[in-house]
């Protein structure tokens, strides 16, 4: 309701450390590379 939705937010939101939340992710996954949305979510769907 009250929340900055513009651009300029959003990315400030994902800015320094970003966003925090907790998960249960048990195991190692190998990555290709360091950085990448997708990367990180795909990464993150297989250990849930």
């Amino acid at each position: 309701q009250g929340r900055d939705r513009s651009e300029e937010a959003l990315i400030r939101r994902f800015k320094g450390d970003g966003v925090r939340y907790k998960a249960k992710l048990i195991g190692l996954d190998e990555v290709t590379a360091a950085r990448g949305d997708k990367l990180c979510q795909d990464s993150m769907m297989k250990l849930k």
